[in-house]
């Protein structure tokens, strides 16, 4: 026969060890938002000059993490300014009509000899 004072000291334990993983994640989840909020807060005063309102620091600290790193993201990769030139290099299509016959052919000898 089950002893069930066991059985209840098992299900406390299991419970405990439940929330202290939980409660590790949701810290873990803090200090992240945290980090970031701040690294944005430290971006947004020296781009302006100005400090961050305590409303929009407060919905930053409380927004989620994805959505803070994606902003994060978003403004390390975005050094230039609006209008000026960009420093990503990108392909350029072709033109003329010889350059078009050319990538064309290139095209089709590519997906033959890769296919």
């Amino acid at each position: 026969m089950l002893d069930l004072e066991k059985v209840a000291d098992v299900l406390e334990k299991a419970a405990a060890y439940v929330d202290a993983i939980e409660a590790a994640k949701q810290e873990f989840i803090d200090s992240s938002r945290s980090k970031i909020a701040a690294a944005l807060q430290e971006k947004y005063e020296e781009e302006t000059g100005e400090t961050m309102d305590e409303s929009v620091l407060g919905k930053l600290a409380s927004a989620d993490v994805d959505i803070l790193a994606t902003i994060e993201r978003l403004t390390q990769r975005n050094d230039s300014e609006l209008g000026s030139a960009s420093n990503i290099k990108t392909a350029s299509a072709p033109v003329t009509k010889k350059e078009q016959v050319e990538a064309a052919d290139d095209q089709f000898a590519e997906f033959c000899l890769n296919s």
